[in-house]
């Protein structure tokens, strides 16, 4: 084409419509060279949107991992300056009054839980249309039931045994601080269905930040009280206002994830997911009993100052026990989708095995180099030092056994895993009768070892049973 010039420049008019067939030419080479390089990148490009989907799920589980140990460590972390204050101030006996009382009211925070939260997720799965009223429902039920928990709990501790001229048994005290614990029962059981809601959406830093901030408050309100001078069972009011705090937060980040959150309550739904929740909330209720039975038995036949002890040695053993817990709540949403596929379901499992392993010997050395300091804290805990040594060597065996819990958990085994558990409840508790009074924190700590030796032992043989048969 010929264009019009002037003064050696193409006519104004005419470098619109040259521009127009220039900008047609290059649209067109571009659409002829992206369709080429689409038939050329389409399989790679698929496959490699699987392989980004795959590293995404496996970032989903690190993020959430590495979230919910941040979150047990906000948790933790404050609950370790609360007993290191408590520690400090009332010595062995005072924490040994403090010991009994938190061991006494875990077992009503386990009821709260019951399994319903494993039932109700794998009822969200299943049938994600209803979801919202299935945790509504949830939420009704569980804040019924901890008020009834809670008038429980306190006639329950107006009848615990006390023995004064041996001092032996649930003192004054410790009654009294059970009754200042009793309102976490309610944030527990709020807790624990909002983490439900978190857990479904892998929203698990919206739960971290809540309960970061009603740990700092449970710490400042306890050390408030105590530099104030009261008594060990008005200072643990402290953790009623951190529970409050916490509550409130937790509220707000539900509503904004779920805004259709809110308390509904239908008898018939929440009779039948309590009986298909209870074969796995007796076995929470066992796992607590077997866990804890060496406490109770510690309180009514030795001293309280020797609770003390084991007590603070315990808490130390605990904290990083919980990193399985939440590293099995990560996974527990991946494994339930990949559940129907053996080659799948087994990799994951064996990866999530090797990781808890090397997890736990690393746990393991940390907490017997550790297990010195504790003599910094006072003088009266001296012997908890041995005591935190022998505990930190069943390490390994507590990490293991907790996946293939979570193993027979999601093939809906929840009956065979509190048959396990009642066995290793039962086999708990005769030892800790028999040895317990003579051997005393010694003898607690290595009853614990052989326990979970024989729950790993029973619940790994079941798992490869089922794994082999179920596929």
């Amino acid at each position: 084409m010929i264009y019009p010039v002037h003064l050696g420049r193409a006519s104004p008019k005419a470098m619109p419509a040259a521009r127009g067939v220039h900008q047609a030419r290059l649209t067109a080479k571009r659409a002829t060279i992206r369709g080429v390089f689409h038939r050329l990148y389409s399989p790679i490009h698929a496959k490699m949107k699987l392989m980004l989907e795959f590293t995404n799920v496996r970032g989903k589980i690190l993020f959430n991992t590495i979230i919910q140990f941040v979150n047990r460590f906000a948790i933790s972390g404050s609950a370790f300056i609360v007993n290191l204050i408590i520690a400090f101030y009332f010595g062995a006996r005072g924490y040994g009054e403090y010991a009994k009382a938190t061991t006494f009211i875990a077992l009503f925070y386990l009821f709260t839980d019951f399994g319903l939260n494993a039932v109700t997720l794998r009822d969200m799965t299943h049938d994600p249309k209803h979801q919202k009223g299935i945790v509504n429902n949830l939420f009704g039920l569980r804040t019924i039931a901890s008020v009834i928990l809670i008038i429980i709990a306190l006639v329950i501790v107006y009848f615990l045994p006390y023995n004064e001229t041996a001092n032996e048994g649930f003192t004054p005290v410790a009654k009294l601080a059970i009754a200042s614990l009793t309102i976490l029962i309610l944030y527990q059981a709020f807790l624990n269905t909002t983490n439900l809601i978190f857990q479904k959406n892998l929203r698990y830093e919206q739960s971290t930040i809540a309960n970061i901030i009603a740990s700092l408050t449970t710490v400042l309100a306890v050390y408030l009280l105590v530099i104030k001078g009261f008594s060990l069972p008005v200072v643990l009011l402290g953790y009623g206002v951190g529970g409050i705090v916490g509550a409130i937060v937790l509220y707000y980040f539900t509503k904004r994830l779920d805004p259709s959150f809110a308390f509904t309550f239908d008898k018939n739904k929440s009779i039948n997911l309590i009986k298909r929740a209870f074969p796995l909330g007796l076995t929470l209720i066992f796992n607590l009993v077997y866990f804890r039975a060496d406490v109770f038995v510690l309180t009514l036949t030795r001293t309280t100052t020797e609770v003390g002890t084991y007590g603070l040695a315990y808490k130390f053993f605990e904290f990083p026990l919980t990193f399985p817990t939440f590293f099995a709540n990560a996974i527990y949403p991946i494994l339930l989708i990949r559940s129907k596929d053996k080659k799948v379901f087994i990799k994951t499992s064996v990866k999530a095995g090797a990781f808890l392993f090397v997890m736990s010997i690393i746990t393991m050395i940390g907490l017997y180099i550790f297990a010195p300091f504790l003599r910094y804290i006072r003088a009266d805990f001296i012997p908890s030092i041995e005591i935190l040594q022998l505990l930190s060597i069943s390490t390994p065996i507590f990490f293991i056994s907790s996946l293939f819990m979570w193993i027979m958990i999601t093939y809906g085994k929840n009956k065979m895993l509190m048959i396990i558990y009642f066995i290793g409840m039962v086999f708990n508790i005769i030892l800790c009768i028999l040895y317990i009074p003579t051997y005393g924190t010694t003898g607690a700590a290595i009853i614990t070892l052989i326990s979970e030796a024989l729950v790993l032992i029973l619940s790994s043989i079941y798992s490869i049973k089922l794994l082999r048969s179920k596929f």
